[in-house]
């Protein structure tokens, strides 16, 4: 078990000193600050946290990263003054709206530019990552997809106001809600290729949303919960709890209620009379009920060190509630306010306050034991496309490059005898050789999608034109967020192989390397991309690729990679 880092050692000091230190009664918000960091800025809004980094944008335009204790990992200047819509993936990609709210850029988990697209109107709510590589962006009624490297897929009108954060279902559709009268809503599902596929009517108002396994959470303004869901391919209300009496969720009070998500089973929704309810997502029963004092202004929910913690801010304090994952009550603790602060309640207990005046504090006010419970980022990837389509058009492409590519896949092996054709490539006696090349180019472009089997076509296949294009055609991509054409890259330089000692080849690999590890950072870069540019510094590889090697390890390393 952690040990807790404090000057007790026994568990019943530990315990004894959180109680002391936390009670009502000890109103010094200082009094338990461990560290403090001076930012570029005070931060915008609520931070993420990525992989037990916690990634914020500052209004002095800078992306800042520091580990969940305090200590900083980078920041980075942004293109453009950001607002405070942003979203990072769980890759920890990051997608930022400008203050103009007319520019969408997207920087790598390093916190480096990739590249930006301007609208001719204002982007409405933060952008949207989906299960496959894009990247969705709403204005007032249009709906965007980009794909991961800036291109443009589709864009698409929706039939009234986008009002609430554009959301992924269960079975990656997109929901756009609307709620033009203030008495019920109305959402139009497209599908992630830009297809309109239903209307759906909602007779609430829809005031707060949520993703989740089984599709979207909503809350509605007369305290209605339910659950949107794809079954069978067509949107259908999963379950919906009861209203609950005398509630009314508006606009101007929708700060005062929060959704958690816990896992796959529970949801946790705050309500703003202080009321707290655990929902079983699945059938929409409740777990247990619980309540902290009302009359907040503002009511957060977060998960960290396997419990829940409440945040209700009022005109001159700020009530922190800890409940376990059943909703016992565990202690209250009361802070004065200072300014404009931002809460947040990292995965392994630290409570970050950032300040009106550029700092973070960093505080262990809790016990903490090992059973942490990490919380699950509801952003994904998506994979990258290229062309503009209409309609459905896209989704018939892929599903032809993914046929033509098992077809590619099952016969990797060239054409049998070969020897008589000595000095000339087997290859090109293969059928359709025209074909299958156009055919990897397309999957290699295409990206996320097909990046696991453009690793498998590396790895296996005795093709040198099949690997080549293969590397070409991903260089001009560089999206491998989870390195599986690095791995396989790595697997092929370390086996044995029938066209070894090919110089352009081993300088394609470190290209690839180079524009792959640009795009997805340092992690990715220090497990894999090192040690493949460090295998062809060594002996058994001629001077130039040795050169060729070194002059991308530099490069890579001059961009602090």
């Amino acid at each position: 078990m952690k040990k807790a880092t404090c000057f007790l050692t026994s568990i019943r000091s530990l315990l004894l000193f959180v109680l002391i230190s936390f009670l009502p009664a000890a109103a010094n918000a200082d009094n338990d600050i461990i560290r403090q960091l001076a930012l570029s800025g005070n931060v915008l809004s609520s931070p993420y946290e990525v992989n037990s980094r916690i990634i914020a944008i500052t209004n002095g335009g800078f992306i800042s990263t520091f580990s969940t204790d305090g200590y900083r990992k980078y920041e980075r200047p942004l293109k453009n003054r950001p607002s405070t819509d942003y979203t990072v993936t769980k890759n920890g990609i990051i997608l930022s709206v400008s203050s103009n709210r007319k520019t969408l850029s997207l920087y790598n988990p390093d916190g480096y530019f990739v590249w930006s697209y301007t609208f001719d109107t204002t982007i409405s709510n933060s952008p949207v990552a989906g299960y496959d590589g894009r990247v969705f962006v709403s204005t007032k009624d249009k709906l965007y997809c980009f794909g991961v490297t800036g291109g443009l897929r589709w864009e698409r009108s929706v039939p009234a106001e986008i009002t609430e954060q554009v959301r992924m279902l269960n079975d990656g559709t997109l929901l756009c809600i609307s709620t033009p009268s203030g008495e019920k809503s109305f959402a139009y599902r497209f599908t992630p290729y830009g297809d309109m596929i239903e209307e759906i009517t909602f007779y609430g108002e829809a005031v707060l949303t949520a993703e989740h396994e089984n599709g979207v959470l909503i809350l509605f303004s007369d305290g209605t919960f339910g659950c949107c869901s794809v079954q069978d391919n067509m949107a259908v209300s999963l379950w919906a709890s009861l209203s609950i009496p005398n509630m009314r969720i508006n606009k101007n009070n929708v700060d005062m209620a929060s959704i958690l998500r816990l896992g796959e089973s529970y949801a946790v929704v705050l309500y703003p009379n202080g009321l707290i309810i655990a929902f079983n997502t699945d059938d929409g029963s409740e777990a247990y009920r619980t309540s902290v004092s009302s009359g907040f202004n503002k009511g957060s929910l977060y998960c960290g060190a396997g419990k829940i913690m409440v945040i209700t801010e009022f005109d001159k304090e700020v009530v922190f509630s800890l409940f376990s994952m059943d909703g016992e009550s565990l202690w209250d603790g009361i802070r004065k306010t200072k300014g404009e602060i931002i809460y947040f309640y990292t995965s392994d207990g630290y409570l970050l306050q950032f300040t009106d005046n550029w700092l973070l504090s960093v505080s262990k006010p809790l016990f903490y034991d090992k059973n942490t419970y990490s919380t699950v980022s509801q952003f994904v990837e998506r994979p990258r496309t290229y062309g503009t389509y209409k309609n459905n058009e896209e989704e018939q492409y892929i599903q032809e490059i993914r046929d033509g590519f098992e077809e590619i896949m099952a016969e990797l092996s060239p054409v049998s005898n070969p020897s008589i054709y000595t000095g000339i490539d087997p290859s090109l006696f293969e059928k359709d050789i025209i074909s299958s090349l156009k055919c990897i180019q397309d999957a290699a472009l295409t990206g996320y999608d097909f990046s696991n089997e453009i690793g498998e076509l590396i790895k296996n296949s005795d093709n040198e034109l099949y690997v080549k294009t293969a590397l070409e055609y991903s260089i001009k991509n560089g999206y491998d967020p989870d390195a599986y054409m690095l791995k396989a890259i790595y697997t092929f330089i370390n086996s044995p192989h029938k066209f070894i000692g090919s110089d352009s080849l081993y300088k394609l690999i470190c290209d690839a390397v180079s524009s792959i590890c640009k795009f997805t950072g340092a992690e990715i870069f220090q497990n894999y991309g090192n040690r493949i540019l460090v295998k062809f510094m060594s002996s058994g590889y001629s001077t130039s690729v040795k050169e060729y090697a070194m002059s991308v390890m530099k490069s890579l390393m001059d961009l602090q990679i």
